[in-house]
């Protein structure tokens, strides 16, 4: 649901596209999200592309997801053309539908990422496909007025996490030990 600048709700449906890139340890994922968005309502279409932080913490095999993105855009509102900027936020949940990936030996079965002096360790790749929901809000300021939206987004994510972890102990080869008889 959006209200266009003349306070009136208009009911209508959103599409939105998000890229995010950032540092995970496995459990949580704090990053730079990029999100295209697309509102058509009963009465009025608008566009915006921006900016801002994201946050993602696994539970199990579900996830919350945080996000709050400054954005730039415009509006078709009454036959004009608007500019506008706002605010983009939501706060999500997902449930994972399928996960595979690969823990990281390179192709000589040696650990890929060896750290002097703190121990070794090995690149894990991890790569879930998420059912979404999500609760929706933006706000924008417009060349004429101002609007407000509100919406349950329901969709699909794929999420491709990298991350190191410590690497197992290496097995002990009994033709290394000397042998006494």
């Amino acid at each position: 649901m959006a209200r266009p600048g003349d306070g009136k709700p208009s009911f209508g449906d959103e599409l939105r596209w998000r890229e995010a890139a950032g540092e995970s340890d496995g459990s949580a994922l704090t990053g730079v999200e990029l999100e295209g968005r697309l509102l058509v309502t009963q009465r009025s279409q608008a566009f915006s592309l921006g900016v801002g932080p994201t946050y993602l913490h696994w539970l199990g095999p579900a996830a919350i997801s945080l996000s709050l993105t400054p954005a730039l855009g415009g509006e078709y509102f009454d036959r004009t053309v608007l500019a506008t900027a706002g605010l983009r936020g939501g706060l999500g949940l997902g449930l994972t539908l399928a996960e595979g990936g690969e823990r990281g030996l390179d192709g000589f079965g040696l650990p890929d990422v060896v750290m002097p002096n703190v121990g070794r360790y090995v690149r894990v790749i991890r790569r879930r496909t998420l059912l979404t929901l999500e609760l929706t809000g933006a706000a924008d300021v417009r060349s004429r007025g101002g609007s407000v939206a509100a919406g349950l987004l329901v969709g699909l994510a794929w999420s491709d996490e990298r991350f190191t972890e410590p690497a197992p102990p290496l097995p002990a080869w009994p033709f290394l030990h000397a042998r006494h008889d």
